[in-house]
């Protein structure tokens, strides 16, 4: 049985940002006035289907080692064959906008034998597509992932104004 792990931060901008980790590793911030933000993650055995929150919420500690990028991660471990998950989410309290997703972090198995990959969940097609994948970076390398929602952003927003995102490493 291998295990993997990876850290990572995130963020939104148009007025808020994430961050995390799964062996990955991660850290994240929000930077709007009126945003808010949910974080968390976990290891499965299957890719969640939609943007239910995942079972482990981040804590407070955790929000303040993501919140900058500064080489402070949260890690999420996982053991072959599961995933190493992170979801975050943030609100724009003024309404649907355009954004932009950006995650920095760093895996403990390297992208260029199991890719690590940046996702934005679509509440009108209820599906996650890709923003990046990084497939060439190497173990315990920082690197960052991004992604533009600049047209039809209106389907990426919930009714209570948060979109979602994941960064997931698979180890299957």
């Amino acid at each position: 049985m291998s295990s993997s792990s990876s850290s990572s931060s995130s963020s939104f901008s148009s007025s808020s940002s994430s961050s995390s980790s799964s062996s990955l590793s991660s850290s994240s911030s929000s930077s709007s006035s009126g945003a808010a933000a949910v974080y968390t993650r976990t290891q499965t055995d299957a890719l969640p289907a939609d943007d239910t929150n995942l079972p482990t919420n981040f804590t407070a500690q955790d929000y303040i080692d993501v919140a900058t990028d500064d080489e402070v991660y949260v890690v999420q471990d996982t053991v072959y064959p599961d995933y190493a998950i992170f979801l975050f989410k943030g609100r724009n309290a003024e309404g649907p906008a355009p954004v932009t997703i950006s995650w920095n972090g760093k895996a403990f198995i390297a992208p260029s034998s199991y890719p690590v990959s940046l996702e934005v969940y679509n509440q009108i097609t209820t599906s996650w597509e890709n923003l990046q994948t990084n497939s060439t970076a190497d173990s315990d390398t920082e690197f960052d992932l991004s992604g533009i929602i600049g047209t039809s952003w209106e389907d990426y927003y919930d009714g209570d104004n948060y979109i979602s995102c994941r960064v997931y490493q698979p180890t299957v």
